[in-house]
């Protein structure tokens, strides 16, 4: 059997939608060993639009 993750993108801790967030989610999932990192497939969001998801200080 094999176990997915399912990035969180909508509703998400802003923390998780940056660089440094999403490198320690993608470690913690190799070091559970599980098979699978799923991001939805919908178009990456637009610069304008990540800016308001992401404040400029993080």
């Amino acid at each position: 059997m094999k176990i997915t993750v399912e990035y969180p993108v909508d509703g998400a801790e802003v923390g998780l939608l940056t660089k440094r967030g999403m490198d320690a989610v993608v470690r913690r999932v190799d070091e559970l060993d599980l098979d699978v990192i799923a991001f939805t497939e919908h178009p990456v969001e637009g610069p304008r639009r990540l800016r308001r998801l992401v404040p400029a200080s993080s």
